[in-house]
């Protein structure tokens, strides 16, 4: 009866403790609890950014044929809002995966811009985001037979709009291939 009793205390103040990291900084006025709730212990969550995304991401692609270069074509990033997204939305996940992978590309760009500007472009093409992003653009069903491919991401914010990268003009493997 005891263990128990000393079970439910612990909880119940790990619980105490965790609602009272995650108030707002003006709320937390308890010195000795502001240390100890800054421990790894006790977890924070941060359901909402402190400043929201204020930037958008655009992918965008063209197809190379024999002879022609079509328009670059847009992928959208987020289905039109609505109710029926709050009960099914499907979209979600491949949306948010799109979205994780140009905050890497981003990352990464703005990273090897700070360190060299001649750097090889292998270590963009090589990179996993890079090479996740040519296999979605790859995947994407086609109208008619393009035999390479190239695709661009780009970011637009309140006031200003960036070409992040463009990539490399990439082989498609044949159409038979591609369709199965």
């Amino acid at each position: 009866m005891i263990f128990q009793a000393i079970v439910a205390v612990f909880f119940a103040s790990w619980f105490a403790l965790t609602l009272y990291k995650n108030l707002p900084a003006a709320w937390r006025r308890l010195p000795l609890l502001n240390a100890v709730s800054g421990s790894w212990l006790v977890p924070s969550w941060a359901f909402f950014a402190p400043t929201p995304g204020t930037k958008r991401y655009h992918l965008i692609y063209r197809d190379y044929g024999v002879d022609e270069v079509s328009k670059w074509k847009n992928v959208e990033f987020s289905s039109s809002p609505g109710l029926r997204r709050a009960i099914w939305n499907p979209e979600k996940t491949v949306n948010k995966a799109l979205v994780d992978l140009a905050n890497e590309m981003n990352t990464i760009v703005a990273s090897l811009a700070e360190e060299d500007r001649s750097a090889p472009p292998d270590r963009i093409q090589l990179s996993t985001p890079y090479l996740t992003l040519l296999a979605f653009v790859s995947s994407i069903p086609r109208l008619h037979l393009a035999v390479a491919t190239q695709f661009a991401l780009g970011q637009t914010g309140e006031e200003e709009s960036t070409v992040l990268l463009i990539s490399a003009v990439h082989r498609l493997s044949p159409a038979e291939e591609r369709a199965q």
